[in-house]
């Protein structure tokens, strides 16, 4: 009876170890969240710096070329959002 006993817990034991037990991820999903954070600031910094360096580079346009520039691409993006709203009303 006692060897019956025995056998009986250490199979309980035995069972339980055995027994799937999902991993934790929260530490993976922290560290991945850190992480991309971490690679977001790093990404804004580099494209900052390098806006400013060509930027700097680059030499300035002319006042009459920069007005005419902007006389001829100005109109279309705000016509295309007119067009966006006048569609949008009619649904």
């Amino acid at each position: 009876m006692r060897f019956r006993e025995a056998i009986g817990a250490l199979h309980d034991v035995v069972v339980s170890d055995l027994r799937y037990k999902p991993p934790d991820k929260s530490v993976l999903e922290a560290y991945n969240a850190e992480q991309k954070r971490i690679e977001t600031e790093l990404r804004g910094a580099v494209s900052k710096r390098t806006r400013a360096e060509i930027g700097a580079s680059q030499p300035e346009l002319p006042e009459p070329y920069s007005a005419e520039l902007e006389k001829t691409v100005s109109p279309a993006p705000i016509r295309v959002l007119e067009e966006a709203d006048r569609i949008l009303q009619l649904l």
